[in-house]
């Protein structure tokens, strides 16, 4: 089949083979683009000493030596709920490593152009991220070759009936996205990395999960028990047959990991009632659901390069609604 869906409250995935060359193009073309580029999110600084030579003026002078700092930085979600020092939370993260990304705002210059009244900042998705002026912290998507026609695409494949929004339109419009470019540090293309568990702003209530790089990943949801949604079979099966490749460390740290997150939403959300969801996230797929009430994390496969194989990255765009502000 080319096409499988899986529809229930508030939770919209696909699964469309037809909708994969669109992420892909986008996807490399974001990769490749040049300096013009505007990154921002939370960044941890990496300093290292780095020793400079001076070269002479003049003949008679002599060659300087001067030594400073090189800041590098590389962004990743803080989260106090997964980052406490517990034995428990020790155990698992001692195969599970912090995903590490640089993430940038995009926009649709259409919808921008009707919303200005409202405002000249963008609202982004984290708690963490003030709103970003659309002129100089923000990308337009219609410069792009790819984004225009991965756009109009996924309008046409996002459902625009569900109880879960109170804008539909607006949902539909999808006017930005969050851009996570996965940052491969040494050391670590061979871990399984994780994007900790948490709820996006109360004001943008739903988000679409569009990968647009050949790593995939599986997003765990929690839901309330009475919201009668339905695991996905296909996700399910993916997930197991994963598990089953791990050594006994890596799929007790999986576990564990598992447990946390379900006690840390239930913090979160504020209700014991909870079931976690595990949605398969690759080329071709989007996952849509209301981000800032059900909490969710990410969890990325290491993937084993071979010699002479392109490096694989995870990168992955997250549309919602454009909302302006002062």
């Amino acid at each position: 089949m080319d096409e499988t869906e899986t529809r229930n409250d508030g939770i919209d995935y696909k699964v469309d083979e037809s909708f994969s060359p669109y992420a892909h193009a986008l996807g490399v073309e974001l990769r490749e683009t040049d300096g013009s580029f505007v990154y921002h999110g939370r960044q941890r600084v990496l300093t290292t000493q780095v020793h400079e030579t001076v070269a002479p003026m003049h003949k008679t002078d002599t060659c300087t030596h001067r030594s400073g700092i090189r800041h590098q930085r590389s962004e990743h979600y803080q989260n106090p709920f997964l980052h406490s020092t517990t034995e428990r939370q020790q155990g698992w993260a001692k195969c599970l490593i912090i995903h590490q990304y640089r993430s940038a705002t995009l926009f649709s210059s259409e919808e921008v152009s009707s919303k200005t009244k409202n405002g000249s900042k963008i609202l982004v998705l984290g708690n963490g991220e003030k709103a970003k002026e659309y002129v100089t912290e923000c990308n337009e998507l219609e410069k792009f070759t790819h984004g225009p026609p991965l756009l109009q695409k996924l309008r046409e494949m996002v459902s625009t009936v569900s109880q879960v929004y109170t804008d539909l339109s607006s949902m539909h419009g999808m006017g930005a996205a969050c851009y996570h470019q996965e940052v491969a540090e040494k050391g670590l293309e061979e871990k399984i990395t994780y994007f900790a568990g948490h709820l996006d702003k109360r004001s943008i209530d739903s988000v679409c999960f569009v990968p647009i790089s050949n790593k995939p990943f599986f997003t765990l949801v929690a839901i309330p028990s009475c919201s009668r949604i339905l695991q996905d079979a296909e996700s399910n099966r993916q997930f197991n047959a994963w598990l089953s490749i791990l050594n006994s460390d890596e799929r007790k740290s999986i576990n564990n990991f598992r447990c946390d997150f379900k006690k840390s939403a239930q913090s979160f959300m504020k209700r014991t009632d909870l079931e976690s969801l595990v949605y398969w996230n690759a080329l071709g797929s989007i996952l849509q659901f209301p981000s800032s009430r059900y909490f969710h994390a990410t969890i990325i496969p290491k993937v084993l390069e071979r010699e002479g194989e392109t490096k694989t990255y995870c990168d992955l765009l997250i549309f919602h609604s454009l909302v302006m502000v002062q």
